[in-house]
């Protein structure tokens, strides 16, 4: 470390923080770096703020408990706030979210740092922050996140760096550092997962519910009662909650237990949540401590405790149990120093929720690797002895580095079954350290992490798989069972906005062991985009309120909630129209949240008396309307806001489009008051309006007969005559709107499209004398105008445009009015251009016009074919300097002749048009040897040649994994990685199997396939390998990879070296091991051991 590196910082945030420094030195204004949860983002924040101790610096952060570590730091690494952070201040997001725009630009701010960043994609926050940027244009913006995805796996999912939108942070991440490259550099430890499969009692129970069905056979009747027999005997002896917790936690260990953000009181809120848990440590010495957001200041003074391991009463209670019950307070940025592990008491969704949780108890300044080298100074009896008095499973026949790591690795107690986030972690880490091992280079990435498998045991797992056997046989995984699940939850909650890890046995009741409801939505919503779902089920989900477009503005409640307070504060109600969308509460905004349509939900709700008793209260204080208001309190409110607009400006005529909240001012969000205006003429047609509000109305000056068009036309001649005063002309676009006809508005009366009628009516004879004469005095102009003068009118824009920009390079779709600017209303000059190089193409341009266009920079030639050519040779040459060869796929696109790239130039397509164009002898005989030279090939490759090369990337494929079990999408360059841009390997087998069954198939070919193990009977083997299974219970999923061949040589291997299958509930490392492991660990190659127990199965 430095000399300057006060903090003490690891060497990957001193790497991260030069990157930082490097950027801003850059005049980058914008720098963000994604950083895994535990590993120290706070403190190259804090270094920044050192470095920059001179600005003024605003810190913003999504809670004040995040800015209590903060101040923990600073204070454990011997600095001060006032000395050393002179010009730092700490607010919280939500701090600012009453803060208007004006207010805002006033904060005396140089640099800004934003924790968590995903969270600028919430509706309010997103906006404060932006309006902080846009006010201060001077100022450095920092950012930090451990995700940078907001709403992830929903359909409104939204990367807050991604460089191809326009999110504040796109493409400013300068480093990145996740949780494998922190278990791979030995800066995280590798967590212990224990999790369990409860409740199945209760699921057992439901399925004999199942037996009673008529339709049911006797042989699945008989089957499947026995079957749920056996299984509830083994519940009642299968380990529960209590004991897989008591089991996995240290006596005087420290932990963090999450519990539900959405409870039930007396089921599982936090503080019946905590009376159970003290019950099952009712025997141990335990200090518990509980912080939400709802007790601020107790809250605090339990982290405060916690964090050091003190009681309220400040007694240390570091010989004791201690575990910290919370919500969503550790979720984020907070740490606890010395954590044994987490609880997860809750099921999410999210695996940014997931993370943030587990990092808790994974954290780089928890001394993990001063704790690592201390253990490297024992010798391994002296390890064995540390791990027995931590009560740490190891095994004697364990390496000192493995023992280490165990002793390291916290616990993470799953209650919930999130196991699918821990097995991806685990699989990314593989892929990761597969990579590394398979590049080159002196600078080769050093593998601190010892052992890649994690410990992972799941309790009760083979009781499940029996009873999910059960329900699949009793109750199939059907369209119309699915469907039956979601009326009954219709009928209950009256919608169908199901998240999509939600599962249930009656349509009803999450249950972690039921159907997968919300993913079978999402898979019907994505039937009905194909085109694949039909008429019939659309029918039939529309009738329980299935909602099949994307709805990208779905939030939660609380953010809803924030919206409508703050539209309270600002108009007083919280009348909002049913279309009003929002971003921060007060303006309309298209892509913003549909407030409008949710508070007519939150009417549904109470309705229903689906509104929870605390919502309720909480909308009522914000002036919520829960009845439904009466017609004529709807009347009495247009009516004024009618008579309002008749005061200010004497009438009633009223444009078209116009909307108002007021009566005076147009609003888009507003009320139509000519809609309005148009239903009560049409009541007083049909004899539906009553006398009373007759009066009313023609008070205010309405009357009740349409406009004559004497009227009309009176009123469009103004405004044209107001456009001649400006402009001096009435050549205007034919989309011009105006309210004043001088001023484009586009909900005023469309004036262009009136000209144009004026000129229709006058060539056929059906305008009057008199008006004709009116339009010629303000310069109308009736007959068409010639080409002259149209071609002169666009030359002259033309020459604005070169005068402007020097040139004449102009978009195809280009519009302007004025030559310079673009505008959707004017002449389309972009086209104009490129019919004027047509027209010198087919030489009906005239030699004048085109030395006109040829003073103002005009280009007519098409681009120079010798300068493409050029590009994409250079392009090709460099791919075969790279690759040495030319074997491109016709879809591979690329920038750098190196990497794929969806927006690069077509190489595959290219290379493919040179060997047309030598077919058809065009292609010159220079170009010729310049791809010569690079390896080009311009004959056709036989049938041969293509088959041998196909068979060598299956040969290869085989050799690494000893199967030929490929996915039929599997494509791969090199015969092992699968590669978007490879050849199709998986669909070439399958051809080989029809050709094969068709009897197309040469001996010879089929022969080679045979000796690296071809699969022609796909189904048969299948069945083999699910009947293998079931004979030795394997769980069938997790050997759902591996060929036939080799489950049953490993199985029989095994078996025949009196090895066990199944050990602690997991199953045998072994069929996990590739060829290279095998021959390690059990001194046998996979092929050898295939061979082997082929030719005794042959015997058998």
């Amino acid at each position: 470390m430095n000399n300057d590196n006060i903090l003490n910082l690891y060497e990957h945030n001193e790497e991260t923080s030069s990157k930082v420094f490097d950027a801003f030195n850059k005049d980058e204004k914008r720098v963000a770096i994604v950083q895994a949860t535990g590993t120290g983002k706070s403190y190259v924040a804090l270094n920044l703020l050192l470095k920059y101790k001179d600005k003024k610096a605003l810190y913003i952060v999504p809670s004040n408990a995040i800015i209590e570590h903060l101040k923990e730091i600073i204070s454990k690494n011997n600095l001060s706030i006032k000395k050393d952070f002179p010009n730092l201040e700490f607010k919280t997001y939500q701090s600012l979210i009453n803060l208007s725009r004006e207010e805002l630009s006033k904060l005396n701010v140089d640099l800004l740092v934003t924790d968590e960043l995903h969270h600028l994609g919430a509706p309010v926050w997103g906006k404060r922050i932006n309006d902080i940027v846009e006010t201060h244009p001077d100022m450095l913006l920092f950012g930090m996140t451990a995700y940078t995805v907001r709403d992830r796996a929903t359909s409104y999912e939204r990367d807050m760096t991604n460089p191809e939108t326009d999110e504040l942070f796109s493409g400013k991440v300068v480093s990145y550092y996740d949780l494998c490259d922190a278990m791979i550099d030995g800066v995280l430890p590798k967590p212990i997962y224990k999790a369990a499969y409860i409740n199945l009692e209760s699921l057992a129970e439901e399925l004999e519910k199942y037996l009673d069905d008529p339709k049911l056979s006797k042989k699945d009747y008989l089957e499947c009662k026995k079957l749920i027999e056996d299984a509830k005997r083994q519940i009642t002896k299968a380990p529960g909650i209590k004991e897989m917790v008591r089991k996995n936690i240290k006596p005087n260990g420290k932990y963090i237990y999450f519990c539900p953000p959405l409870s039930e009181e007396n089921k599982n809120d936090i503080d019946t949540i905590m009376t159970e848990v003290r019950e099952w440590f009712s025997d141990y010495d335990v200090e518990f401590y509980k912080t939400t957001s709802k007790n601020q200041e107790q809250g605090k003074q339990n982290r405060d405790a916690f964090y050091n391991d003190l009681d309220l009463d400040g007694n240390s209670t570091k010989h004791k149990l201690r575990i910290m019950f919370a919500i969503n307070q550790y979720n984020e940025g907070v740490h606890a120093p010395g954590v044994d592990g987490v609880i997860l008491g809750r099921s999410t969704s999210s695996d940014i929720v997931f993370f943030e949780q587990i990092g808790r108890a994974l954290s780089v300044k928890e001394n993990t690797k001063e704790k690592y080298e201390n253990y490297q100074n024992l010798s391994r009896s002296e390890l064995l002895e540390v791990a027995q008095k931590q009560n740490i499973q190891v095994t004697s026949n364990m390496t000192k580095d493995e023992i280490i790591e165990r002793l390291l690795s916290p616990v993470i107690i799953d209650l919930t079954n999130n196991i699918e986030y821990i097995e991806e972690l685990e699989n990314n880490l593989k892929d990761r350290v597969k990579e590394i091992q398979k590049s080159l280079g002196h600078n080769k990435r050093e593998i601190k992490i010892r052992n890649l498998n994690f410990d992972i045991i799941v309790e009760n797992k083979n009781l499940f798989e029996i009873l999910r056997y059960v329900r699949d046989r009793l109750r199939p995984d059907t369209w119309e069972l699915n469907y039956s699940l979601a009326k009954a939850y219709f009928e209950k909650n009256g919608n169908l906005e199901i998240k999509q890890n939600f599962k249930t046995l009656n349509g009803i009741d999450y249950d972690e062991n039921g159907y997968k409801l919300g993913k079978w939505l999402t898979n019907q919503r994505q039937m009905y985009k194909k085109g694949k779902l039909s008429k019939e089920r659309i029918e039939l989900l529309k009738q329980i309120g299935m909602r099949f477009e994307i709805v990208y503005n779905i939030v939660d409640w609380a953010e809803m909630y924030m919206l409508a307070e703050i539209y309270f504060k600002k108009y007083g109600s919280l009348e909002i129209k049913q279309n009003f969308k929002t971003l921060n509460g007060i303006d309309y905004d298209e892509n913003g949240y549909n407030l409008g349509w949710w508070l007519v939900r939150q009417r549904q709700m109470y309705k229903k008396s689906k509104l929870s008793k605390e919502r309720e209260k909480l909308l009522e204080k914000i002036g919520m309307r829960f009845e439904t208001r009466d017609n004529n309190e709807v009347w009495t409110r247009m009516y004024k806001l009618t008579e309002t607009y008749f005061k200010k400006y004497g009438n009633l005529e009223i444009s078209k489009k116009f909307k108002t909240l007021n009566g005076t001012d147009e609003d888009e969000n507003g009320y139509n008051l000519i809609m309005w205006i148009y239903k009560q003429r049409q009541a007083y047609k049909r004899g539906k309006l009553s006398k009373e509000k007759i009066e009313l109305l023609e008070k205010i000056g309405m009357h009740f007969d349409t406009i004559d068009n004497d009227e009309m036309w009176t009123r469009m001649y103004k405004l044209a005559e107001n456009y001649f005063r400006k402009h001096g002309n009435l050549e205007i676009p034919q989309r011009f709107k105006t309210m004043n006809g001088i001023i484009k508005d586009e909900n005023g009366y469309n004036l262009g499209t009136w000209i144009n009628s004026q000129r229709q009516m006058y060539k056929k004879s059906k305008l009057s004398k008199e008006r004709e004469e009116l339009l010629e005095k303000i310069g109308m102009r009736f007959e068409t105008r010639d080409n002259d003068e149209v071609w002169n009118q666009m030359y002259m824009l033309a020459e604005l445009y070169f005068k402007e920009y020097g040139n004449l390079e102009i978009p195809y779709k280009f519009k302007t009015l004025n030559g310079t600017d673009e505008d959707e209303n004017g002449y389309n000059l972009g086209v104009w251009l490129v019919r004027q190089r047509q027209m010198h193409k087919i030489s009906k341009l005239s030699k004048e016009r085109k030395d006109l266009l040829e003073k103002i920079g005009m280009r007519f030639e098409t681009r120079d074919n010798d300068e493409v050519w050029t590009r994409m040779y250079k392009l090709t040459e460099t791919y075969f300097k790279k690759y040495g060869n030319l074997e491109i796929k016709q879809n591979f696109k690329t920038l750098n002749g190196i990497d794929y790239d969806e927006n690069g130039y077509n190489l595959g397509q290219w290379q493919s048009c040179q060997r047309q164009m030598y077919k058809k002898s065009k292609l010159s005989k220079e170009r010729k040897d310049l791809l010569e030279k690079i390896g080009m090939r311009f004959e056709t490759r036989d049938n041969d040649e293509v088959w041998n090369q196909m068979y060598m990337l299956a040969e290869l494929y085989f050799k690494e994994y000893g199967n030929l079990e490929i996915s039929k999408k599997f494509k791969t360059l090199n015969g092992t990685d699968e590669d978007e841009n490879g050849y199709n390997l998986g669909i070439w087998l399958v051809n080989q199997r029809q050709m094969c069954k068709k009897g197309k198939l040469s001996p010879e070919r089929k022969e080679l396939l045979d000796q690296i193990g071809m699969i022609w009977e796909i189904r048969k083997r299948k069945d083999k390998k699910q009947e293998l299974c079931n004979e030795y219970l394997i769980p069938y999923e997790e050997v759902e990879n591996i060929s036939y061949n080799e489950l049953y040589a490993k199985t029989m291997y095994l078996l025949d070296n009196n090895i066990n299958i199944i050990i602690d509930d997991k199953l045998n490392p072994i069929y996990n091991m590739s060829n290279t492991n095998m021959k390690v660990t059990y001194g046998v190659s996979l092929e050898e051991l295939i061979e082997k127990y082929k030719k005794k199965e042959k015997e058998k």
